[in-house]
């Protein structure tokens, strides 16, 4: 059973230009559609946020890192990542359209979206000491009366 599931990465970079190609094309023709906004942008980006988890999953095997800095850095920024991306890829502060040149604006949206969980880890650490410290001193006071 096993043998059937084997990754591949080959048939994984096939998949991931197959859902790039395919949302580029339906965007082109059915873009601002309910079938491409909830049904084809859907789909192509859970494909393609599986093939990407699974090749780096499987580069750390093949290469054997395990306590890689960077990749220890991206893992405590990966849920921050993930709530600050949006609102530079099509939210309100979008950076997809700053220039006409798309490597540029995924370079921008990247950086943006990096230093932004940054940000926003730093503010929920901080909150969260402040949130210990009121406990604390809450569980002091209920142990003294």
């Amino acid at each position: 059973m096993e043998e059937k599931f084997k990754f591949n990465i080959f048939k994984t970079i096939g998949l991931m230009i197959i859902a790039i190609l395919t949302r580029l094309y339906f965007r082109q023709i059915l873009d601002g559609s309910l079938l491409y906004d909830v049904i084809i942008v859907s789909i192509t980006h859970t494909i393609l946020g599986i093939c990407i988890f699974r090749t780096i999953k499987y580069l750390c095997e093949k290469f054997n890192i395990k306590g890689n800095k960077f990749i220890n850095s991206m893992d405590n920024l990966s849920y921050y990542i993930y709530i600050t991306h949006y609102m530079f890829m099509v939210g309100p502060i979008r950076t997809m359209g700053m220039t006409q040149f798309l490597i540029i604006n995924i370079i921008i949206t990247i950086v943006l979206s990096y230093i932004s969980a940054i940000v926003l880890r730093l503010i929920d650490n901080k909150i969260q000491y402040f949130i210990e410290k009121i406990n604390l001193f809450k569980n002091k006071r209920e142990n003294y009366n």
